[in-house]
């Protein structure tokens, strides 16, 4: 027959050798990580947009990456004594650092809005010292320049991000400098019997030559291109040849006429064989006149 346990009090004291229990851990405070992150987010909207129109790309990016890491350092700031945390807002707060670092890189030339610009001067007094653009596309058309013999015409394109086009006539000679921070560059000529395309690129490209007019067609003056680019791609267009213009005279070769056969009805005439019979009739008359 089994002993009956004595059954033991709530109240009464722990057996002699039982570990202390721990009492139960009190929750820190409310969970504090997505009013932060959502604060941050806000916080970084409203200040870039309040410099986007007036400041250059990287500058606005830099004050709203600033105003959101500022909210995730008063975050962790009263997470150390009212609230929580967790790994995720801590991984949002070194990710918008890393931003902050990259945007302060960015170049000031890089603007906040694409535009599409084109400048077509007509005469070579109307060139302007300096072509400049942000974002977007630029295109500077010099096919209407007359420039001929010892003419030169200077320039300077500059620009943040995009594309800068320049179009030059058929007959002048290019010569170009052109360094780019981040992009590539291209010459090409168009129409029939155009060069190959000259095309290279990468990081700090740096990009010079001088490029004839084709062959065959007399060169005229000479276009000086300086060109500045943060990112993107400098392309240089020749104009194709009209036809029938500009072109030197190939002098064309004498073909010798073949020397033509004699006509032979214009050959003179054999002469004519005497008649034999003729003269002997006529001398038989003349002797039998003659004795009688």
């Amino acid at each position: 027959m089994r002993k009956q346990q004595p059954s033991r009090s709530p109240w009464a004291p722990p057996p002699p050798g039982t570990p202390p229990q721990r009492p139960p851990s009190e929750p820190r405070g409310v969970w504090l990580g997505a009013p932060v992150l959502l604060a941050a987010i806000s916080s970084g909207v409203v200040v870039s947009g309040l410099f986007w129109s007036s400041r250059p790309l990287g500058t606005a990016l830099v004050y709203g990456l600033a105003a959101s890491l500022a909210v995730f350092g008063v975050g962790l700031l009263i997470s150390a004594f009212v609230g929580r945390l967790g790994a995720g807002t801590v991984a949002a707060a070194m990710l918008t650092g890393l931003l902050l670092v990259g945007a302060s890189a960015l170049p000031e030339s890089i603007s906040t809005e694409w535009t599409d610009s084109r400048w077509q001067p007509e005469t070579a007094a109307e060139v302007r010292d300096t072509y400049s653009m942000g974002s977007g596309r630029g295109t500077l058309d010099l096919t209407e320049l007359d420039v001929s013999g010892e003419d030169r015409v200077r320039t300077v394109l500059t620009g943040g991000a995009g594309q800068l086009k320049i179009r030059v006539p058929y007959d002048v000679t290019v010569r170009v400098a052109a360094d780019i921070g981040l992009g590539g560059y291209v010459y090409e000529e168009q129409g029939e019997g155009g060069r190959p395309v000259a095309a290279g690129g990468g990081l700090g490209a740096d990009w010079s030559g001088s490029f004839p007019p084709p062959d065959g067609v007399e060169p005229g003056g000479v276009v000086q291109l300086t060109v500045h680019l943060s990112v993107g791609q400098v392309v240089i267009e020749r104009e194709a040849v009209p036809e029938g213009a500009g072109r030197t005279a190939q002098p064309e070769r004498e073909t010798p006429e073949p020397s033509a056969a004699p006509d032979v009805q214009d050959a003179p005439a054999a002469p004519a064989a005497p008649d034999v019979d003729g003269q002997d009739g006529q001398a038989g008359q003349e002797g039998e006149e003659g004795p009688g």
